[in-house]
């Protein structure tokens, strides 16, 4: 398969028995008429588990959630940023005040709210998360075991920030919403499934721009250099992690990446990587020898293709 040029169209829709999205509840809210279907159903599914669950407002932190329910796409996530949900109506975005100019022309159905360097966010949550609660289906969320769901166990929620909505919140139910999203998310839509496919073809162009460049007395920052030119080149975005390529003698050492070394013939390089398509990844990993491969290594690969085609 030819893999250096990438089509616009590359994605297609899902493979043969790829799980895919639900479609979107009856009673979707008609506050999000003007949202593109995908993200509108999202929040529609989310709401469809918030009310099994008895959940009237939900407050999400972490990236991956807050960009899968709404599109955010910019790498402000550094700054601590909520999305709160609740069970009818729009959802609210408090981020940095700087932030303002990105969640306007990205996300302008969200109402906005925002709070400036130097200044704790906790009391500018705790009145969106509490003005969420009161919107509840069923009521207010201090009635009858009507709960408010934090997603605390992400590392993008300081615990300040959490207390601080839980003392400006009071007379409600405290749960959990780590779990609410995780089933939803794990069933691809035929879009996701389609930015996958081209991250994987991005992977691939990057890996072989890697390799190609691993040769004898080659600067690991040349090569590293390479594989960041194919994968851009190829239609990549930032990736949500650098690639890793390291020798294998530091292999071990699981997050570290290239460095001054030079590469010498005989050796190990690891590589891992993964091309980014609208934020979706497909990570690979491949171990390369520098001229000729030690005693087992044939028989380790083999092992391994094994276990990958079984997978499959």
């Amino acid at each position: 398969m030819t893999i250096e040029a990438l089509p616009a169209d590359a994605g297609g829709g899902p493979a043969t028995g790829a799980a895919r999205a639900r479609p979107v509840p009856a009673h979707a809210d008609p506050a999000l008429a003007n949202v593109d279907a995908e993200h509108s159903g999202r929040i529609s599914r989310l709401r469809h588990s918030m009310d099994a669950s008895r959940v009237s407002a939900v407050a999400l932190a972490s990236p991956e959630n807050i960009y899968y329910l709404t599109g955010l796409d910019h790498l402000g996530y550094f700054a601590f940023t909520l999305l709160v949900v609740p069970a009818a109506g729009v959802p609210t975005l408090i981020t940095r005040a700087m932030e303002r100019p990105t969640i306007r022309a990205q996300v302008p159905w969200c109402r906005h709210l925002s709070f400036s360097d130097g200044e704790p966010p906790g009391g500018l949550c705790a009145r969106a998360v509490a003005e969420a609660a009161a919107t509840g289906a069923t009521g207010a969320a201090g009635e009858a075991g009507e709960a408010v769901a934090l997603e605390q166990e992400s590392t993008f929620f300081p615990p300040a920030i959490a207390g601080a909505i839980r003392s400006g919140v009071p007379g409600v139910r405290w749960s959990s919403a780590s779990d609410l999203l995780a089933r939803q998310r794990a069933v691809k839509s035929s879009s996701e499934i389609g930015h996958v496919r081209r991250a994987a073809l991005i992977s691939d162009v990057a890996m072989r721009a890697g390799i190609a460049a691993a040769r004898h007395d080659a600067d690991e920052r040349d090569v590293a250099a390479e594989v960041y030119r194919a994968m851009i080149t190829a239609g990549g975005e930032p990736p949500g992690f650098a690639p890793l390529i390291r020798p294998t003698t530091i292999l071990d050492q699981e997050h570290v990446s290239w460095s001054a070394r030079r590469i010498r013939r005989g050796q190990g390089m690891f590589f891992e990587l993964s091309g980014s398509a609208c934020r979706y990844h497909a990570p690979q990993s491949r171990i390369v020898y520098i001229g000729q491969a030690p005693d087992g290594a044939a028989e380790a690969a083999d092992a391994a293709l094994a276990g990958l085609l079984a997978a499959q």
